[in-house]
């Protein structure tokens, strides 16, 4: 195990290894919501998932995007015990078992009645639904497409990303993410501990305690006032783009605005861009392949972790005006691929 020590206001925490898998994945199950962000939710209903797909078919947990209509699996596991064995055997069992359309039937049972338990997940998914029921969402549009394209995604959570953990799992199809989620406990109080990951998600840097940022590229004072300059930039952005194209028109979903349009003749409308305010920034999520951009901005960066799109996803941060100018472009190349 690597020796390292976090000191925290003075006080050490000792690299600390879970007594088993049971006592890590607990520790993953309470502290989900930071690791895999808001936009995840974190399905630990292993259970109710054994009765519907059968003995011995069941990771240890499964994220659900619903606005992506991703699923994934996620597994638990301490470096020290036979990772690709037991991995290789669970995948592969559970991809066999989703193959069948009755498990798939009896799997969108077991998530819509774990939902409707839920009233903030109940209050998420209405928006998603239109005139289908949640059932019928779940299966046909979650679970029938993921089994049709056979795209499975897999996140291995580990306490120690070693060498050989890594060199075992390369070798699985579909080859997993690996999150290292090494926990500390503190000296002299074990029962204390702290954990350190990177997640999957983008953190909003701290902001610097600053009244005015000097834009040199405006060439005069820009200040910021967090909610404000977000509100103007959003409102710009709504006005330009409902401007700038004859199809266009918006999809709100959850807690993003979808910029989108809709060919002529077609009920439906596509989405090129989701919005998300965030505290101090908008975050944008393009439809449209990072490499294909010329001179990409320096706010702007390719996305191969998170995808919503087949044919490329680019991620820009947009704190003023004149990357708002920029982004304008990125959002007429993704129109008009």
């Amino acid at each position: 195990m690597t020796n390292d020590i976090l000191l925290l206001d003075g006080v050490k925490y000792i690299r600390y290894t879970p007594k088993n898998e049971d006592e890590f994945e607990r520790m993953v199950v309470e502290n989900a919501r930071e690791i895999f962000g808001e936009e995840a939710i974190y399905l630990d209903i292993k259970k109710l998932i054994k009765n519907a797909l059968g003995e011995g078919t069941i990771p240890d947990g499964f994220l659900f995007y619903p606005e992506q209509r991703r699923f994934v699996l996620v597994e638990v596991e301490l470096s020290n015990h036979p990772v690709y064995e037991h991995i290789s055997k669970q995948v592969n069992k559970f991809i066999s078992a989703f193959s069948n359309y009755r498990a798939r039937q009896k799997l969108a049972t077991v998530l819509k009645e774990y939902i409707e338990e839920e009233p903030n997940l109940v209050k998420r998914m209405k928006p998603l639904l239109g005139s289908k029921g949640l059932y019928e969402f779940l299966e046909f549009e979650v679970f029938e497409l993921l089994a049709d394209n056979r795209n499975f995604e897999v996140i291995v959570i580990i306490e120690e990303e070693t060498p050989t953990v890594c060199e075992a799992l390369s070798w699985l199809k579909p080859t997993p993410q690996i999150i290292e989620v090494a926990i500390y406990a503190r000296e002299n109080a074990e029962n204390v501990k702290a954990m350190r990951f990177v997640p999957t998600y983008i953190i909003e840097k701290i902001p610097t305690p600053q009244k005015e940022l000097v834009s040199k590229k405006q060439g005069k004072i820009l200040v910021e006032k967090s909610s404000n300059i977000v509100k103007e930039l959003y409102d710009e952005l709504k006005d330009w783009y409902l401007k700038e194209f004859e199809s266009a028109t918006f999809n709100l979903t959850g807690d993003y605005l979808g910029l989108a349009y809709q060919p002529s003749g077609l009920k439906r409308s596509y989405n090129i861009c989701t919005v998300h305010s965030k505290c101090n920034w908008l975050r944008l999520h393009l439809r449209l392949e990072f490499d294909s951009i010329e001179n990409p901005p320096a706010f702007a960066e390719k996305v191969d972790w998170f995808k919503w799109w087949k044919d490329g996803d680019t991620m820009a941060r947009i704190r003023t005006e004149s990357e708002l100018t920029e982004a304008k472009r990125l959002i007429k190349l993704a129109r008009y691929l």
